[in-house]
């Protein structure tokens, strides 16, 4: 049964890993050494662990786009691993927990630094990454404006809810 498992999700989404960035040479890799379900998760963090070690030597380096963009990988990576993980919650948590943590260290390193910030909504706080050309900063007077959709029975019955601006964290 884990091979049918492992060959289900290799044709629903295989190509899925590569439009998200997965270098295809990661995905062929893992399409001819994975034979069982049961190896996904150890495969995608094993190579997660990886990127990230390359990431923190070119970080060592001062090498800061390139850190970036492994930490990137390296949070793909972890992403896929615990992706369609469901019969080990526990597991799949730390795969999430991980790829959120490696992608916290990527976002200042990117070329276009993506810029954290909360979207306070109905008592929660709504978490999301504000990315700006080189050059253009959050602070330079110019007021970016994030965009919330009200739900459609709000929306419907003609409230919207009051949406305070979000919170940007440096």
């Amino acid at each position: 049964m884990s091979r049918e498992i492992l060959d289900s999700v290799w044709r629903a989404s295989g190509i899925r890993l590569i439009g998200d960035g997965v270098p295809a040479g990661d995905v062929m890799a893992a399409q001819a050494s994975l034979t069982h379900w049961d190896k996904w998760f150890p495969y995608w963090t094993g190579l997660g662990d990886s990127y990230e070690r390359l990431a923190r030597e070119a970080l060592a380096r001062n090498r800061r786009q390139s850190a970036g963009e492994l930490f990137w990988q390296a949070c793909l990576s972890h992403h896929y691993a615990q992706f369609l993980w469901f019969h080990d919650p526990a597991r799949r948590d730390l795969g999430q927990m991980r790829k959120v943590a490696l992608y916290r260290e990527a976002a200042p390193l990117f070329a276009a630094p993506a810029i954290r910030f909360d979207m306070p909504f109905d008592g929660f706080a709504i978490p999301g990454y504000l990315r700006l050309p080189p050059g253009a900063s959050s602070r330079s007077g110019r007021r970016s404006t994030p965009i919330a959709s009200a739900s459609s029975a709000a929306a419907s019955a003609g409230s919207t809810p009051s949406i305070p601006p979000p919170t940007i964290r440096a």
